[in-house]
């Protein structure tokens, strides 16, 4: 079997669910399907290292002034990056139609959509991507038929000791908002958990998680930027966290949710019975990111199940609650995970809406 990215994307994920005792596992890699947020690996930005900036990231997803400013010379104002939050969907044939192994010529485009608040902690941009066939492209550089929506929200904040991003008063980071930052009680989630395991990230996994991503952030693979950043060790990949938390539902040991439950067994939904019909297909997930989660140590991946639309003892879809808890057990990332079961998607029109922007890319030029 040929070794191509998404196996190797595969094998990675495989290893960090059995890096317990647990020995969780993903089913085995399907060449003739594209799994849920596989195509992390396919259509990155080739952006030469010559062209990234000190901390290994790139300059077109900066806010547009503060862009400007580093592009005068000032290398001083280079922010810390963080990925607090992001969507992706997926459309009905994408598992099947959407993959490399075809070889169809595929396509990512993306859109960068700045924001730039006065008197904030942070500046922000959204980066929407639309993956699809490039015999799909429109005159307008879009899509006309997208087989995956991803939108990446991403957070720049000054360095540790600054206050500012620039002399042009841009995000201006006042020392009462740094303090109010401080004071604030630590997130958790009050959700009933039906599912955990723990999990154990080393450097190596994210070194081949960033190798297969294409993502030269330095943040991710050495120890001594991190610490510049104010980071105690390298931090877990958002995109990596995100993958996590849409996957976990994918792992045999969660029993694959039954298809066909009767009303009088409603109440047990959770219990997460064995599958009797069709399997769940991951379809969207909602993410945020609210702590960093380090190599080396522990994390608790946690899962409450939840389902829609049970009619004739028939469920139709499933929105579940995921989220993952540091090594010190407070909440660092929360994940809507949206999922079909058989032909019946009730969910479609309204994701469809949510998580994917036109006029995004109706802007690019």
């Amino acid at each position: 079997m040929p070794l191509t990215p998404t196996r190797l994307l595969h094998s990675t994920l495989t290893d960090l669910y059995s890096t317990t005792t647990s020995e969780y596992a993903l089913p085995p890699f399907d060449l003739f399907q594209l799994e849920f947020g596989y195509h992390q690996v396919l259509c990155n930005a080739e952006v030469p290292v010559s062209k990234l900036l000190s901390d290994g990231t790139e300059i077109h997803h900066l806010p547009l002034d503060l862009r400007l400013e580093i592009e005068r010379g000032n290398d001083a104002l280079i922010p810390r990056r963080m990925l607090t939050g992001g969507s992706v969907w997926y459309a009905p044939d994408t598992s099947r139609d959407f993959r490399p192994e075809r070889e169809k010529p595929v396509v990512c485009l993306e859109a960068v959509v700045h924001s730039s608040h006065r008197h904030s902690t942070s500046l922000g941009t959204d980066v929407w991507r639309q993956y699809g066939f490039k015999e799909h492209m429109l005159a307008d550089c879009s899509l006309k038929i997208p087989k995956i929506w991803e939108r990446r929200t991403l957070a720049f904040l000054p360095h540790p000791g600054t206050q500012r991003f620039s002399p042009t008063e841009i995000g201006m980071v006042s020392q009462h908002a740094s303090a109010a930052r401080s004071k604030r009680k630590p997130l958790s989630t009050t959700a009933k958990c039906h599912s955990k395991t723990t999990i154990l990230p080393t450097l190596l996994h994210l070194f081949n998680f960033s190798a297969l991503t294409f993502n030269a952030h330095r943040i991710h693979y050495d120890s001594a930027y991190a610490e510049l950043e104010g980071y105690r060790a390298p931090i877990i990949h958002g995109l990596l966290t995100s993958l996590l938390m849409a996957n976990y539902i994918r792992l045999p040991e969660n029993g694959q949710t039954a298809h066909q439950l009767s009303d009088t067994n409603k109440a047990q939904l959770p219990s997460r019975q064995p599958l009797t019909v069709s399997p769940e297909v991951v379809r969207a997930i909602e993410y945020r990111n609210f702590a960093p989660l380090y190599c080396n140590e522990p994390m608790t991946l946690c899962a409450s199940w939840r389902y829609g639309r049970v009619l004739a003892g028939n469920i139709h879809y499933g929105k579940h609650l995921v989220w993952i808890e540091g090594s010190d057990g407070r909440l660092a990332a929360r994940a809507n995970v949206y999922t079909s079961i058989g032909p019946e998607f009730p969910l479609e029109a309204r994701l469809r809406k949510d998580l994917t922007n036109e006029e995004a890319f109706r802007s690019i030029d």
